[in-house]
């Protein structure tokens, strides 16, 4: 009988356990996409570089709350970058880039991280790096932008941030390095591929502005 009511014991404060854990985990789930939905708003209606850097400390702290996810390790790098193409005289930029880089390189740690995500966010990294110094860094980086990108759309050719980054790097480019590419074609590809796109916190959907920036 003490055998039984000891089974009967143990089996409700392992079903009590189980529940408290599941109700924790629904509600760190909760906070942690209430959090993201937050920061992907206010990243939404930047106008400046102090806005950039609110957002990125905004992710930052966000990723170190929330181990699990790669989403905001990969917002906060985005950040880091995007910062650089804000303010391209700025003093900042070069310690930005190695921010920049230490998250892009911790994303490699997520199995579950969309690669193609991650490929395109490198070929944004390298462009950054073209910026702080043309002449040096364009010959030693463009081939690690058109590598980074043309990966990302290997990688998911739904994605539409490497089409229309690779096209909008490619028309500054020397006619005999450009690929074979319809820069008009790209173009619509890439828009259309943007059209099919909705906002999510699981899914980058950043450059869909790129667009305007293309040569029709």
């Amino acid at each position: 009988m003490k055998t039984i009511k000891f089974y009967c014991s143990f089996m409700l404060i392992c079903l009590i356990f189980c529940n408290f854990t599941v109700k924790t985990e629904i509600l760190t789930d909760s906070l942690y996409h209430t959090s993201m939905d937050k920061a992907l708003i206010q990243l939404d209606s930047v106008k400046n570089v102090s806005d950039l850097f609110q957002c990125r400390n905004l992710f930052e702290r966000i990723a170190q709350k929330y181990t699990d996810n790669w989403q905001p390790v990969y917002y906060t790098a985005y950040c880091d970058i995007e910062m650089v193409y804000y303010d391209q005289k700025s003093e900042q930029n070069k310690g930005r880039l190695e921010d920049a880089k230490i998250y892009l390189e911790k994303l490699a740690s997520y199995s579950e991280a969309d690669k193609s995500e991650i490929s395109t966010l490198w070929g944004y990294y390298y462009n950054a790096l073209i910026l702080l110094d043309p002449e040096v860094n364009g010959q030693k980086y463009f081939g690690e932008v058109i590598g980074a990108y043309e990966k990302a759309m290997e990688q998911n050719p739904e994605n539409p941030r490497p089409v229309v980054l690779l096209t909008f790097f490619e028309q500054y480019l020397p006619p005999f390095i450009k690929s074979k590419r319809d820069p008009a074609r790209e173009r619509e590809r890439a828009k259309d591929l943007f059209d099919r796109q909705t906002r999510t916190i699981e899914n980058p959907y950043w450059g869909k502005y790129f667009l305007q920036q293309i040569t029709k």
